[in-house]
């Protein structure tokens, strides 16, 4: 079980890595537009649209990221005042929902992204595929479910008794 979380984290961090590389790629990006315009009257073509590509990836494959460390905004002042069976069953049934939303989108995006490499679709003024943008999407979303699974399991364990532990003192 270590070693699957141990892994399971490796996986989060490289896309989280994907994810902070593309912030560094806009902030290099739009600081050196801003210093071209300013002192050269000259743009970098496509600017904007790289900018936007960058910020979906950014965007989408944080999302795993963000909930391994429970970042996401959630409103518990009621769901804090029940019990742990409770919280669990709240918990499991939320995230369940979560899946099978979570799970049609990914479907819709792929659908989405294959689309776009199928009639070979560019930006219009970059002129970059748009396919590897799309795509990002669907990955993203898919390590936020498995993520969501993690989470269920979590839940669900969080419902069955609680064993009695031996411990050496």
């Amino acid at each position: 079980m270590r070693r699957l979380e141990a892994t399971w984290h490796w996986i989060i961090e490289v896309i989280t890595w994907v994810s902070r590389a593309s912030v560094g790629l806009m902030v290099v990006l739009i600081t050196v537009e801003v210093i071209l315009r300013k002192f050269f009257t000259f743009s970098i073509v496509g600017t904007v649209e790289i900018v936007a590509a960058l910020m979906v990836i950014t965007v989408f494959l944080a999302w795993a990221y963000t909930d391994s460390y429970n970042g996401h905004v959630r409103v518990e002042f009621l769901v804090q005042r029940l019990g742990r069976k409770t919280q669990s069953a709240l918990s499991a049934i939320s995230t369940l929902v979560m899946l099978g939303i979570f799970s049609i989108i990914i479907w819709q995006t792929m659908v989405y992204a294959m689309d776009a490499f199928e009639v070979g679709l560019r930006y219009d003024t970059a002129r970059l595929p748009v396919f590897p943008v799309r795509l990002a999407i669907p990955v993203g979303v898919f390590f936020f479910c498995l993520q969501l699974l993690k989470k269920l399991i979590s839940s669900i364990a969080g419902l069955l008794p609680i064993q009695n532990q031996v411990t050496d003192n």
